[in-house]
């Protein structure tokens, strides 16, 4: 009885209001739309007109009250996708699984035995620092044999044990800066800011109390460390006059060979990469700022080799100091890393030893059935041809740059949560290809078996397709809450933590999906209308940037939009801009793409105590009513401009769009239905 009280309430109100009602028969009561029209009700103030205020409409009574709506709240979404794969990682391991998910398990579970690795000391690094090159010279003192050592062998010998190699050179894979289809190894001296600000000689006591750990006798040592702060001050003016180059040349090994002698190149890139790539004097190779790579190779020539090995045994402790002992960390880490709980590292040192990640692979497998995926995939692929027949009437941009964005649309790469090979039963086989034999599974032998395969892995991408390659650096966080557009790898990616099930349920009806998923997803497609994706073709490759005439009348656009928001937004400037044409194209495109499914498939049930259309209920779905939205987005702006972001986004989607005021019946020039709109697409 009440529930009919309440419908001819509602359907009295929404009348006087302007809004379409529809009669109580052909509703969905199924229990995932009783839920979502429960949810709508707390959330929906029926006291305002939508058409003066919507934001206030869909959000006033949710925004009075102290509930959270756990729905689209990115905190909650990744704090269950944290719990969810911290539990596959602290499942028993099983007989029967795949040998790279018992590594990741092992992994995991060894770096949270904190009183292992404290049993087992320094013994580990110590026995490796003596296969590399003799020992630590400041703690071998006297005994310490410079013919043990050799700057190029400990190099291969830290790359053969799986400890981080690239002290003074570092090999990695790019694209080619001639063909970004084309992958090429990359030569060039290690590059990190932090280093380039860091004073070793300010550490003093620090190491002095390292090598004490290590047992040395500090009497006698301080013209040696200052060597070593010496070599270190020339290695970190390196770094600080990096210039940072966007590309660089490509040589042949030969060629390069020939003009720096005092390394065998081919046999170093071939020690490197071992043992799946196979360099030859043939091939191109990028080499990072030739002159620096001269100026390092002819520091080393004239630095003894115990101080060479001293630095090198050194910054191999920078890096290990966070899996060692918890005297050592307290040593070398910053007060920040030391008070990181230990299971948030744990978890993250586990993700990053294993690209692509085997538990990351299992979490997906488990929330994203192939069904699912494929209704995702559906709605993306729908949402890319709509993009694309709605360009076809752009009128701002000029012929060459609308035929790159529609290059670029139609050869659009899509991965839903992670790419469809990874769902082959057999995936994880291909992952498996260098995992060395270790005689005893301590935390560091683990982790060292774990960092050789995944190098080994990294290098065989030159070898691979450009969506393996592009993609694989997407997923060292499971976390990731936002679907992204890379304008550079022409990819898209709608990520596991976005559709798990309290964000994405496929029983419910389309037009909350496409109001709330597909309009996140519009939103990045957008992104091929930014002014920054005018540098790169379909393959990624640098081009000039879009004409004149298209800058011009893109400006022209935004300020349009600036005017149709002025009234409404409290920004201290502009660099949200983008995050509302974001909005506004993709609400349109979500829209859009709604009514075209509605054609094929038919016009859906409304929700049931809810008098409002599918179209009206799309409008409502779109809006995000979290008051923490940018919570757990990149720190990209000031705190103060987000300041009521989710209202003006609003606003801006509904004042640009003439279908909100037809769906609502608004009378023409009321606060959301103006009577002109900004084109964009």
């Amino acid at each position: 009885m009440a529930l009919v009280v309440f419908s001819v309430l509602l359907i009295i109100f929404g009348a006087q209001r302007g809004i379409t009602v529809l009669a109580g028969t052909n509703s969905c009561n199924s229990p995932t739309c009783v839920r979502e029209s429960t949810r709508l009700i707390q959330q929906i103030d029926w006291n305002v007109n939508p058409c003066e205020d919507f934001y206030e409409f869909a959000c006033g009574k949710y925004l009075r009250s102290n509930k959270v709506d756990e729905t689209f709240n990115p905190a909650t979404l990744i704090e269950q996708t944290e719990k969810d794969i911290l539990d596959l990682y602290n499942e028993p391991t099983k007989q029967n699984e795949h040998v790279l998910v018992k590594s990741a398990k092992k992994l995991f579970k060894a770096c949270m035995n904190t009183q292992a690795i404290e049993e087992d000391g320094l013994k580990t690094i110590k026995e490796v620092f003596k296969a590399v090159g003799g020992g630590w010279p400041l703690v071998e003192g006297s005994n310490w044999d410079e013919t043990k050592f050799d700057w190029i062998q400990a190099t291969y010998k830290l790359r053969e044990l799986g400890y981080p190699f690239a002290v003074f050179f570092d090999v990695q894979v790019n694209g080619d800066p001639r063909d970004k289809t084309n992958t090429l190894l990359e030569i060039r001296i290690p590059f990190k800011l932090d280093e380039a600000l860091d004073v070793l000689s300010d550490r003093d006591n620090d190491i002095k109390n390292v090598l004490k750990a290590f047992g040395a006798r500090l009497d006698g040592i301080s013209q040696e460390l200052q060597n070593m702060y010496q070599f270190s001050e020339e290695m970190k003016r390196q770094i600080s006059e990096h210039r940072g180059l966007t590309a660089y040349p490509t040589y042949k090994v030969s060629a390069i060979q020939t003009q720096l002698q005092s390394i065998n190149w081919l046999e170093f890139l071939n020690k490197i990469t071992r043992p799946k790539i196979s360099v030859i004097p043939d091939n191109y190779i990028i080499f990072v700022e030739e002159y620096s790579i001269r100026e390092r190779l002819e520091i080393l020539s004239r630095t003894p080799k115990r101080t060479q090995a001293n630095y090198m045994f050194w910054k191999l402790i920078e890096h290990m100091a966070p899996y060692l002992t918890s005297e050592l960390r307290n040593y070398v880490l910053s007060d920040e890393e030391k008070e990181e709980p230990r299971t948030k590292f744990c978890l993250k040192t586990a993700q990053e030893k294993f690209i692509p990640n085997p538990i990351n692979i299992l979490y997906a497998k488990k929330f994203l059935p192939m069904e699912k995926r494929n209704i995702i995939r559906q709605l993306v692929l729908n949402m890319r041809n709509e993009f694309l027949e709605n360009f076809e009437n752009v009128q701002w941009m000029a012929t060459v740059d609308k035929k790159n964005v529609e290059d670029k649309a139609n050869a659009l790469s899509v991965i839903i949560g992670e790419p469809e090979s990874y769902f082959n039963e057999r995936i994880f086989d291909e992952f498996i290809i260098d995992m060395m034999t270790i005689n005893k599974e301590n935390f560091l032998n683990i982790l060292a078996q774990a960092n050789r395969n995944r190098l080994t892995y990294m290098y065989t991408k030159i070898n691979k397709s450009r969506l393996e390659r592009s993609s694989d650096s997407w997923y060292a966080d499971p976390k990731w809450y936002t679907t992204i557009y890379s304008a550079k790898d022409n990819l898209l990616r709608v990520p596991t933590t976005q559709i798990q099930d309290k964000a994405f349920d496929q029983n419910k009806p389309y037009y909350l999906t496409y109001g709330s998923v597909g309009k996140r997803i519009g939103e990045q497609m957008s992104a091929l209308l930014k002014l920054s994706s005018g540098y790169y073709d379909k393959d990624g490759n640098d081009i000039d940037g879009w004409s004149r005439p298209t800058v011009t009348n893109f400006r022209n656009g935004s300020e349009c939009i600036i005017r149709t928001i002025d009234r409404y937004r409290q920004f201290t400037f502009d660099a949200l801009l983008f995050e509302l044409e974001a909005n506004i194209v993709g609400t349109k495109l979500a829209y859009e793409t709604y009514k075209a499914w509605v054609k094929i498939h038919g016009q859906e049930l409304r929700l049931s105590s809810l008098s409002y259309t599918p179209n009206q209920l799309f409008w409502i779905s779109t809006v995000v009513c979290n008051r923490d939205e940018f919570t757990t987005r990149p720190p990209r702006f000031p705190a103060l401009d987000l300041r009521n972001f989710s209202r003006v986004s609003t606003y801006a989607a509904v004042r640009n769009n003439p279908d909100f005021g037809k769906d609502f019946s608004c009378k023409d020039d009321t606060a959301m239905n103006p009577p002109y709109r900004c084109p964009l697409l």
